[in-house]
C-alpha cells in the first residue's frame, strides 16, 4: 500500500509519495534574499548547509489558468 503526505495549497489538496520525502521541517524562519527570482521564499541554514526555501503556493499556482 502506497502512503502519501497530503497538504493544502490554495484550497486544493496535493500529495507527495512518502518514499520521496527526506524530511519535514517545521518553524523555519527564512532570511529574505534581495533580487531573488519569483518562487524563492528565502534561505535558511540546516546542519551547516545553506538551503533555498521555495514558495510552494507560488510554484503550484504557476500552472493554473485564469480563475
Amino acid at each position: 500500500m502506497r502512503r502519501f503526505l497530503v497538504f493544502p495549497v490554495h484550497g486544493v489538496l496535493w500529495a507527495l509519495p512518502i518514499p520521496g520525502i527526506r524530511e519535514v521541517l517545521r518553524d523555519i524562519t527564512p532570511r529574505s534574499v534581495p533580487r531573488a527570482p519569483a518562487g524563492v521564499a528565502g534561505m535558511f541554514a540546516l546542519r551547516g548547509r545553506v538551503l533555498t526555501l521555495l514558495d510552494t503556493e507560488w510554484l503550484m499556482a504557476m500552472d493554473r489558468g485564469p480563475d
